[in-house]
């Protein structure tokens, strides 16, 4: 072996083994502040309230703005076959079924009459 590769291999394997001794041996850093968890736990108690027993929960319901209807075998949302917004009044409805209607082709007429009536009867309630 060549006597400059071998003190390359000498240098560089001393290296390596001093810096892999200091990282594992290295002296160990303390945390600037140490967390006190069970004593500020049990200090500072707050109260929590249930959200759903509050009064004002009360007088809300839900509402569902969507309109599903059934047709051969498949769900659909009357909004998305008119390509409205969801809660669109029955008036926006009518509007865009008269549309629809005047460019839909025979074939898909009872769909669209059926996404309506599913409208109407949803939104008279």
């Amino acid at each position: 072996m060549d006597p400059s590769t071998s003190n390359y291999v000498y240098l560089y394997g001393s290296v390596v083994v001093l810096v892999v001794a200091y990282l594992m041996w290295r002296p160990k850093k303390n945390p600037t502040s140490r967390l006190k968890l069970r004593e500020s736990q049990s200090q500072n108690k707050l109260d929590l309230v249930e959200f759903k027993n509050a009064p004002e929960h009360t007088r809300r319901q839900e509402r569902n703005l969507n309109i599903i209807f059934q047709f051969n075998g498949h769900n659909f949302d009357v909004y998305e076959v008119f390509g409205l917004p969801p809660g669109t009044s029955l008036e926006t409805i009518e509007n865009a079924y008269k549309e629809t209607l005047a460019t839909a082709d025979q074939d898909s007429r009872p769909f669209f009459d059926m996404a309506y009536r599913a409208a109407r009867a949803a939104l008279k309630k």
